[in-house]
């Protein structure tokens, strides 16, 4: 049954581990801008992380921005841990995602309160 979804923050460790040893448990999904209204997921990999950012290898398309980037822990459980944010114009590009920090996650918590 559909629901809301729930984050957590990761420090480094999960996230060594998620890269190198959990390919292709990294999803991004939203409605983005070309084709409108259509949603979209892409699965893949965390290709890097540091304090502010999450990188994954796949591609997301112009308007998905603010989308959940999901670990899928399990196939039947997933978990919030980071906003898509955009992708950085190099060769080739870069798709990155704000991670949920502490910060991050406090707002969260905030908006989540009826």
């Amino acid at each position: 049954m559909p629901g809301p979804l729930s984050f957590a923050i990761y420090d480094d460790d999960p996230l060594e581990r998620l890269k190198t040893q959990e390919p292709d448990r990294i999803c991004v999904a939203g409605f983005p801008a070309n084709p409108y209204g259509e949603f979209l997921a892409d699965r893949g990999n965390l290709l890097d992380y540091n304090a502010p950012f999450l990188e994954y290898e796949f591609d997301i398309s112009k308007g998905q921005s603010d989308g959940p980037v999901l670990h899928w822990v399990t196939d039947d459980s997933l978990l919030v841990i980071g906003v898509y944010h955009f992708d950085v114009q190099i060769s080739p590009p870069i798709n990155r995602a704000i991670r949920i920090g502490p910060a991050a996650a406090a707002l969260l918590q905030v908006w989540a309160k009826p």
